[in-house]
């Protein structure tokens, strides 16, 4: 569904199958979101407001396998895509590909991380491509484009210690926007809470 930011209306559907909504294109015109129906794959759909109504072209499939491709992230310029996928085992890796892909089939493939990843987020502040490993640590990957061809370095870690799941990078590259479970049994219950961050975006 989506709605007004400014919180009039009501919400509308966009998509008519069961998705997760994961990424927007830089441009804002493309989403990229996963089927939650339980075949965990990325697809991609133009959305385009007409009339003061947002809506959706027909649904387009980015990859047509059998693995459990998930995650997907536009890149700051919108010519990649990254995402997590199980095609090398039953771990999740990150990979790249361009997007779209090129008329001639899928184009190139990159691996980024070699011992398991998921939630792949690009920097807006250098050429760094982070992600959660399994083990809790925050990685990050540098690369370099050149032409259509993405160069990838090992992996490093950013963040030795991360205990929540998915997280996002503010613009300046220094700091994350994070999900973290309070597992504290003493804290007292708060019926609502609301975190500001301003100038996030």
């Amino acid at each position: 569904d989506w709605t007004r930011a400014d919180g009039s209306g009501q919400p509308q559907p966009l998509i008519k199958q069961a998705a997760i909504p994961w990424s927007f294109s830089p441009d804002g015109k493309r989403l990229a979101y996963v089927d939650a129906s339980g075949a965990n794959q990325i697809w991609t759909v133009t959305a385009e407001q007409q009339n003061g109504q947002l809506k959706a072209s027909a649904p387009e499939q980015f990859l047509k396998d059998q693995f459990r491709d998930e995650d997907p992230a536009f890149s700051p310029d919108g010519k990649w895509l990254a995402y997590s996928s199980t095609e090398s085992g039953s771990r999740a890796e990150i990979y790249v590909r361009p997007f779209p892909a090129p008329a001639s089939g899928q184009g190139g493939k990159w691996v980024v991380s070699t011992q398991g990843g998921q939630f792949p987020v690009w920097s807006r502040a250098s050429h760094d491509l982070l992600y959660l490993a399994p083990n809790g640590q925050i990685m990050a990957a540098s690369y370099t484009i050149k032409g259509d061809i993405f160069e990838v370095d090992k992996a490093r870690v950013w963040l030795a210690a991360y205990a929540g799941s998915g997280f996002d990078l503010a613009p300046d590259g220094k700091r994350i926007a994070a999900v973290i479970p309070v597992r504290s049994a003493g804290a007292p219950k708060l019926e609502h809470e609301i975190a500001f961050i301003e100038n996030f975006f």
